[in-house]
């Protein structure tokens, strides 16, 4: 099916689990990006609406270096110049979206 329903969060619910499962009634495969520790409790929380096996759950910090391999062409100076892409995004965020700018990246 088509990737959609996808969500990134700190703190998986049984309302996101929900979600899911209607996407993929819907026809979607759906994708949880979220910490570590929100990986193990959404698999379980998919895994008694049994639906663990028709949806992903990646630790986002997998998630972002796997698309910085990607995004770099898995070479050395791809990968810096995919990672400052990144960060100038992440930045430009911050800047339309949050108040408080302390939440910048800056690299030194």
């Amino acid at each position: 099916g088509h990737l959609a329903g996808s969500g990134v969060t700190t703190s998986p619910s049984e309302e996101l689990v929900s979600r899911c499962a209607r996407n993929i009634d819907d026809g979607y495969r759906p994708l949880v990006v979220t910490l570590k520790n929100g990986v193990i409790v959404a698999h379980e929380l998919a895994r008694r609406r049994v639906i663990e096996e028709r949806m992903d759950v990646l630790d986002i910090e997998q998630f972002i270096a796997a698309r910085i391999y990607q995004m770099g062409r898995f070479t050395a100076e791809g990968r810096r110049m995919a990672l400052s892409t990144m960060i100038d995004r992440y930045n430009q965020i911050i800047d339309e979206v949050e108040t408080d700018p302390s939440m910048r990246i800056e690299i030194a």
